[in-house]
Formats: structure tokens, C-alpha cells, sequence
């Protein structure tokens, strides 16, 4: 591989004597000529003509190595680098220092990662711990970089089993400590908590597994998890105990008293909920017991299905998940105040909601209410007071939480359980 010092035309090299450089096919006086360095076209037209030749040779390699000194982001030359390296049998190894190099230069780059982890497939294990070294340390200038933060998951997914999970915990915890608002380690966090020991390169390290953000319904995902689909956290709320979800819960909070305007916690903590309500449903719904077992796992469900609010925190949310979160949104209510604080008013409406569709499922199966919620008409009424407040609080968002207060009306109109498949939601802004 030629250095930018030591560079001379590749018609000057012997080696290259019997190829013809393929140019470009653009017009000389286009409107839009992209201006290359003399020493990229060169090297281009070559790569051209390699790749016209399906040429797999050791100067081909070499030439890859060129443009992609000269343009890391050409997949093709990535693409037909690798072509040479697997037909000529190389040495893979030295692909690690190779993007190394380019990623201490350009760490957000999706070609230099692919590569690098082509080559750690055919590597093995033996590499893993370093590859988390060398996350955490590109980590230490941008905490949030997504390419880094999607390689180590990767070396966690692939290599997890030989590696181990470990240091995954007290890494996170201390990125948090550091800056709490940190979403991409709250997301890691999230990873780590519903990928940890199920085995390297299982599908269910593979499968996508619902992220911590789309707990809350705050983001407008219109995902299975933000829609309240029971099946959509059953897997992680059966993977995980309950007494780690609970342990998690407590520390998502202790950050959360940090900076309750904080939406990355809020997230966290709402996910958290809906495993512990899918876990506890899921594991009725296996007792095998028959109607009455049946019965039991569809009052647990989280929460009851409603097409007309779909975010109702609370129904088969364990306890000693529910009442830690409960006070928590006062205390970020509280300390808000005189002021509002729109995503913990959006956490307490939300429990109001639940503690509605709860008292409705319960009035409608002849059993009391719980004599410490409010009737179900009331808890919607706040709910929606809540949620209005949210408009000036928020401005930015006012016409989404227009639409979810507006939606908690409809949900009243429709009967509180919003069973009436007549009725429908207001438009989503």
C-alpha cells in the first residue's frame, strides 16, 4: 500500500503495466463534477478495472488498501477487499490494526466496523476482550457514539458466552454517573439487562428484543411495546426474576431523583413495569389451570386492551414494582411545582388511566374497587387534567399531548374500558 508520501501513478508501476485505468463515465463539462485529488482518481480508474476483471490478487488487495486509505466510506472497496483476502487465504489478522487505524480517525464509519467485524467472525473469542477494551476507550470522547456503542453489543451478542457480561454493569452504571442524561448507555443498560446469558449467537441473542424507550408511550412509537401488546414484553419479563427487575427499578429511580426532566429514566423505569406486568402474566397464563387460569392471565395483562389509550400504567404490574414508581412521579410532581413537569405528569395520568381500566374490569366483574383509587370517572378526569397541563408546560409538543388528553376523553366517552369497538381515537397530530 502506497503512503500519501511514496504515492506515483499506477501507470509508472510495473506491476500494473498490462491494465487499462476504466475512468469515469461523466461528462467532462457536467453541471456537478465531483472534484477528486489526482491520486484518488488514479487509483479509482484502477479499481475499476480490477473489479471489471474480478480480479482477486495480491496488488488488487494492495489497491484496496489505497482507495480505502483515500476514502474509508467506498464499501466497494471494502467489499472487494475482502473478496482478495478470502481467495488468497491471507492472514485476517492484520485487518484489526488496519481498521484500528481508521477508527481512531474516523470512529463513526459503517464500513471500517462491518469489516472489523468480519474479521473478528473468523477470528474467534480470542479477540473479544479487547474489542471491549477498545469501545470503552473510544467511548471516552463521545459517550454517545452509535458505531461504538453497536460494536460492543455486537462482541456481547457474539462473543458474550466466552467474553462474559460481567463488566457490562458497573461499565454502564459509571457512564451514568458521569452524565445521567446519557441515552445511549441507558439503552446499553437495557441491552445487557434482556440479553445477559442467553448464549452466543442463540436466536435469542439475535432477536430484537423492545428497547427501554419504547416503554412510554411519550415518543408516539407505534410499536408493539408502545402499544401496550402483552406479547411484546413477555419475553424479557420472563427471562428476567422479578427481584432483579425490581433492583433495577430502584436504581433507575435513584437516577431519576438526579434529573426528573430526564425522558432516558423515565423510559427505563416504565419498560422495567411492563416486563414485570408481561412476566407476571405470562407466568399465570402457563399454570396451566385451565378457564380460571386463563381468566386470570387476561385481568393481567398490561395493560387491558384499549385501541383508545394504549400508555395506562398499573394493571398486573407487581407491587413492588408499581408503588416504588407511584412515588416516585409524585416526588417528581412535587418537585416541579409551582412549574410542570410534563413527563411526570404524563407517568401519574397514566396510572390514572390503569387505575380506571382496573376499577372497570373490576365493577364489571362484580368485585369491589380498591377503596384507595379514585372511581374510575374521577381518575380519568384527572388524568386528563393532567395531560392538558402538559400543553404549556411542553409547547413544543402541544399538540401531542392535545391528542393524548383528548384520547383519555374518549376513553371516558366510550365507557372508561373502551370495549366499544364503535368508538375510535381522536387523529394523531
Amino acid at each position: 500500500m502506497a503512503s500519501p508520501t511514496t504515492w506515483r501513478p499506477y501507470a509508472s508501476r510495473e506491476e500494473w503495466a498490462d491494465v487499462s485505468p476504466v475512468g469515469a463515465n461523466e461528462p467532462v463539462d457536467g453541471p456537478a463534477r465531483i472534484s477528486y485529488t489526482a491520486e484518488y482518481e488514479d487509483a479509482l480508474n484502477y479499481l475499476r478495472a480490477v473489479l471489471l476483471r474480478n480480479e482477486c490478487s495480491r496488488r488488487a488487495l494492495d489497491l484496496t488498501a489505497d482507495v480505502i486509505r483515500l476514502n474509508a466510506a467506498f464499501y466497494t472497496a471494502w467489499q472487494h477487499r475482502r473478496a482478495c483476502l478470502t481467495a488468497l487465504e491471507a492472514d485476517i489478522a492484520p485487518e484489526l490494526a488496519l481498521t484500528l487505524a481508521m477508527a481512531e480517525r474516523s470512529s463513526k464509519n459503517y464500513q471500517i466496523w462491518h469489516h472489523r467485524r468480519w474479521a473478528l467472525e473468523l477470528l474467534g473469542a480470542s479477540h473479544a476482550r479487547d474489542e471491549l477494551a477498545l469501545t470503552a476507550r473510544l467511548l471516552q470522547p463521545d459517550a454517545k457514539n452509535y458505531h461504538v456503542w453497536s460494536h460492543r453489543q455486537w462482541v456481547l451478542g457474539t462473543f458474550g458466552a466466552a467474553v462474559g457480561w460481567g463488566g457490562e454493569a458497573p461499565f454502564v452504571e459509571g457512564l451514568l454517573q458521569e452524565d445521567v442524561r446519557n441515552n445511549s448507555a441507558w439503552n446499553h443498560r437495557w441491552f445487557v439487562l434482556t440479553r445477559r446469558g442467553r448464549g452466543a449467537g442463540s436466536a435469542a441473542v439475535a432477536a430484537p428484543v423492545p428497547t427501554a424507550a419504547s416503554g412510554s408511550g411519550s415518543s408516539g412509537d407505534s410499536s408493539a411495546c408502545a402499544s401496550g401488546d402483552v406479547g411484546a414484553h413477555v419475553d424479557v419479563g420472563a427471562h428476567v426474576p422479578l427481584p432483579e427487575l425490581e433492583s433495577e427499578l430502584h436504581a433507575a429511580l435513584r437516577h431519576l431523583a438526579r434529573a426528573y426532566r430526564n425522558e432516558s429514566a423515565w423510559s427505563y423505569a416504565r419498560a422495567l413495569l411492563k416486563a414485570g406486568a408481561a412476566g407476571a402474566a405470562a407466568s399465570v397464563a402457563g399454570t396451566g389451570a385451565g378457564t380460571a387460569a386463563a381468566a386470570s392471565a387476561v385481568a393481567a395483562a398490561p395493560p387491558p386492551a384499549s385501541p383508545l389509550y394504549p400508555y395506562a400504567i398499573g394493571p398486573g404490574v407487581p407491587p413492588c414494582l408499581l408503588t416504588p414508581f407511584a412515588a416516585a412521579v409524585q416526588l417528581a410532581r412535587e418537585a416541579a411545582e409551582p412549574g410542570c413537569n410534563a413527563l411526570a405528569n404524563e407517568a401519574a395520568a397514566d396510572l390514572l388511566v390503569g387505575q380506571a381500566l382496573q376499577g372497570a374490569a373490576g365493577a364489571a366483574a362484580a368485585a369491589p374497587s380498591s377503596p384507595s383509587s379514585p372511581a374510575p370517572a374521577a381518575a380519568l378526569a384527572r388524568a386528563e387534567r393532567l395531560l392538558r397541563a402538559c400543553c404549556d408546560a411542553d409547547p413544543i409538543r402541544e399538540a401531542f399531548w392535545r391528542w393524548r388528553a383528548d384520547s383519555v376523553r374518549a376513553l371516558a366517552a366510550a365507557g372508561t374500558a373502551g370495549a366499544d369497538s364503535s368508538a375510535s381515537a381522536p387523529p394523531a397530530p
